[in-house]
């Protein structure tokens, strides 16, 4: 199935954050975030009258605020809720 967004809409697959765990003497595993918890994504597809400079690839933070789940792994998102490019 190939998912291809209309207007502007960008399709992005979110990253998840890494998580490092540490084993204790006592056997206890504790975890530590390596970075904040941010909603940080790859694009993935845009639609064709999308005009930010951001292109299929690229890293982005977008806002969560009226995303659309498309299935287990996308998400599609308003060309004005991606809010900056990671590099």
């Amino acid at each position: 199935m190939e998912i291809i967004p209309l207007n502007k809409k960008i399709l992005l697959k979110p990253i998840k954050s890494e998580t490092k765990e540490t084993r204790t003497s006592g056997g206890i595993y504790l975890t530590e975030k390596e970075e904040m918890d941010l909603n940080k994504a790859e694009v993935i597809a845009l639609g064709e009258k999308v005009d930010l400079k951001i292109k299929k690839g690229d890293k982005v933070i977008y806002e969560d605020i009226g995303a659309d789940k498309v299935g287990e792994d996308y998400i599609i998102v308003d060309e004005n809720r991606i809010i900056a490019l990671v590099r």
